[in-house]
């Protein structure tokens, strides 16, 4: 089965305001999510959007993104507040207090940016507290939205799935790690199986609603018109996965390069743990040139000894879901900020070209750009 699925990823963890207290788990359930929706073969739109972002920053992204195809799937994690009868979004600059449209995202405003974009299905996943109440505005704007619409078209399906009801408390990474699982594995009560080769957006909240329920929490589900097929389901057999894609080839390349993972973790060979320190005003510098430029090139350099690999190995380490996984599980990145982590899947080749011949290199950039056999050498002619 072949999709043109398209996910995007928002966490807010980090917030300017001490009253809104900072969601640790955040990336944690961010990075599982992305390795979910990219196993699926979904392709990931605006990727400097995992680490959250401010007000201006998020709509500005928003915005400016252009895409289309059958099916989105946003999901949503970070803080969720009410003001004066609004219901808001939280940013990392939104006050705590006073709230407007132009300092937290508004779910009236998301709805109507939602309704106008190209997709047939949307799956929206609110992991937010109160979000259930949030579910069922932003379907009820939808619908509004649509209703006042000329667009025209095949019909559209939205669909929400809040990770609380009403106004219950969220508990950090428990949505997406049950998510996680039951997409992965299927309910116990195989109401999907091998055979479907999709999973209703409806079946979908009621089963990780169930699981939830064991912990006195749930699952809010709100939906305009039929259910969405919301996800390709992974137990079916066109959802094998080839054998070799474009994030196994990243992981690969920076497997090669253990110079740079060693360096990024601040040891050298035989020894363990995360020692990597300081330069935090020039790793927040280059993830913003990451997420923000077009094109060009970077370039750091440094006397021996001064950290160049370590800063670009920690960089092109953490932007790969797995490895930054296990940095998350061996404590290395506790009190670290969103806006010094990268954007998971910001980096296509990590190399360092110690010991390595000019084939060597060719043949590295030609593998993680998917070229074809005897590319190294039009890489060197063209």
């Amino acid at each position: 089965m072949t999709d043109d699925g398209r996910f995007v990823l928002v966490g807010v963890g980090d917030y300017r305001d001490a009253s809104w207290p900072r969601l640790r788990h955040v990336p944690a359930s961010v990075n599982r999510l992305f390795r979910l929706f990219r196993a699926l073969g979904y392709g990931h739109d605006l990727p400097e959007l995992t680490t959250g972002g401010d007000w201006a920053t998020i709509t500005d992204r928003l915005r400016a993104w252009r895409s289309a195809g059958s099916r989105l799937v946003l999901y949503w994690t970070g803080h969720r507040c009410v003001d004066a009868g609004e219901h808001f979004l939280i940013t990392s600059d939104s006050p705590a207090t006073r709230l407007h449209g132009l300092q937290a995202i508004t779910t009236r405003n998301l709805a109507r940016f939602l309704a106008h974009q190209k997709f047939r299905e949307v799956l929206i996943l609110l992991d937010c507290c109160a979000s259930g109440v949030a579910a069922s505005r932003v379907a009820g704007q939808i619908c509004e939205v649509l209703d006042h619409t000329s667009a025209s078209g095949p019909e559209r399906r939205y669909a929400v799935i809040a990770s609380t009801r009403g106004y219950e408390s969220a508990e950090d990474r428990v949505f997406a790690e049950n998510l996680e699982r039951v997409v992965q594995h299927g309910p116990e009560d195989r109401r999907w199986t091998e055979h479907d080769e999709t999973i209703r957006s409806d079946e979908l909240a009621d089963v990780i609603g169930q699981i939830l329920a064991d912990s006195d929490a749930g699952t809010a589900y709100v939906a305009l018109g039929a259910p969405v097929p919301a996800l390709r389901s992974p137990l079916h057999p066109s959802a094998t996965v080839p054998d070799e894609d474009v994030e196994t080839k990243r992981l690969r390349a920076v497997e090669v390069d253990r110079h740079l993972v060693l360096s990024a973790r601040g040891i050298e060979v035989g020894e363990t743990g995360w020692y990597f320190c300081g330069r935090r005003r020039l790793m927040r510098r280059l993830i913003t040139w990451l997420a923000e430029a077009d094109r060009g090139l970077f370039v750091v350099t440094g006397s021996p000894g001064t950290g160049k690999s370590a800063l670009l190995g920690r960089i092109a380490t953490l932007s790969v879901p797995d490895l930054r996984t296990v940095a998350e599980a061996e404590g290395a990145l506790n009190d670290t900020p969103n806006s010094e982590l990268p954007p998971l899947g910001s980096v296509d080749l990590a190399l360092s070209c110690r010991n390595k011949t000019l084939d060597d290199c060719l043949r590295a950039v030609a593998d993680a750009l998917d070229l074809p056999a005897g590319a190294p050498m039009t890489l060197v002619k063209g």
